[in-house]
């Protein structure tokens, strides 16, 4: 079969590949739909050591069955299904707490060392399939994944709803805006405002978001010039989506006294913090990582009341091209939010 295969940092080549054979209990899938994430243009450049090569990415992703291994198996070929990338050990403290995210043996196709869904073939756990809606075109299922990691980031703050009136979210990418639309269904009455350094994505959110948001650039205005302008004290809650040093401080900054903040980027190792900020005026910051088989299932139930889902979808590559999409992405003036890839084509 054919597989994108990451040989090293900015070397990635089409080549052959053994096709996978299902073990008791796995689907063999067909590749159906598969997402190009920001961390896959990051492991690819080398710059998080997350992709040990060689190996093949790709974990956002709905394929097609090809195969069951389970005699009373639910899925029949050539149903559709999203894949959820993340197998866990359900034995370990933090999945018996419910904590699958951070299962402390998980495994994570197209991470690391393990062969992900950039190929016409591959295997998962029937345990991981979710069937797709059938008004659910591929493309846009492949969004349940950003939608979800911003579903799960949303489930960690405590704030209620009806106290909060300002939300801040830092960076306008797929995970920023998804976490804005996802902050508005259970914020409905606060006042979001999205912020970046890139004038084409801020475009993009006011053209796909519409009204849900405000939008600001932070090339024109500083962290404290947009508090001053929309709270004077600070945003009650700040969602960092980008997972750099200034990005993380700005939403220090940015916070009320007793404000949520959530880091959700993860993009840098190390970071040097405002670190009194967070203790003198006794802010609550929050991590969170990926999601829950749970908030997979919820959010590809949510594409019914998302229609704008497909404006993010920018153009559906085959194979063959996607290493030269993988080099625009990785440049400076790149505006893609999401560039699929179909192997099938």
């Amino acid at each position: 079969m054919k597989a994108l295969v990451y040989y090293g940092p900015s070397d990635m080549k089409l080549a052959e590949y053994e096709k996978p054979v299902p073990k008791k209990g796995e689907v063999l899938l067909k590749s159906k739909a598969v997402g190009i994430c920001g961390s896959d243009v990051h492991g690819y450049l080398g710059l998080t050591g997350r992709r040990i090569p060689p190996m093949i990415m790709g974990h956002e992703v709905v394929a097609l069955v090809e195969e069951t291994t389970l005699e009373n198996s639910r899925y029949h070929k050539g149903d559709l299904v999203f894949v959820d990338p993340i197998v866990t050990c359900k034995t370990c403290e933090n999945c018996r707490e419910g904590y699958y995210s951070i299962c402390l043996n998980k495994s994570n196709i197209g991470v690391l060392e393990v062969d992900g869904a950039f190929c016409e073939y591959f295997t998962m756990v029937e345990e991981n399939l979710i069937p797709m809606p059938d008004q659910v075109k591929p493309e846009v299922g492949v969004l349940a994944e950003p939608f979800s990691v911003a579903l799960h980031a949303v489930k960690q703050l405590t704030m209620p709803a009806g106290k909060v009136k300002t939300i801040a979210v830092i960076g306008a990418g797929v995970i920023g805006m998804c976490t804005a639309a996802v902050a508005k269904d259970i914020y409905p009455d606060a006042e979001i405002v999205i912020m970046d350094v890139a004038k084409k994505r801020l475009d993009r959110c006011r053209k796909i978001l519409g009204t849900m948001i405000e939008t600001e650039d932070l090339t024109a205005k500083s962290y404290e010039d947009i508090r001053a302008a929309y709270t004077g004290s600070g945003f009650d809650i700040v969602l960092e989506a980008v997972g750099v040093g200034p990005t993380v401080n700005g939403s220090l900054t940015l916070a009320k006294s007793k404000g949520e903040i959530v880091l959700i980027g993860n993009n840098q190792k190390d970071i040097s913090l405002y670190y009194q900020q967070i203790v003198t005026r006794e802010l609550r910051v929050y991590g969170t990582y990926g999601f829950t088989h749970r908030d997979l299932e919820e959010s590809i139930l949510k594409f019914r009341d998302r229609p704008y889902a497909a404006a993010m979808v920018d153009k559906i590559v085959p194979l063959e091209e996607a290493v030269s999409y993988f080099d625009e992405l990785a440049g400076p003036d790149n505006d893609y939010l999401k560039i699929i890839v179909d192997p099938t084509l």
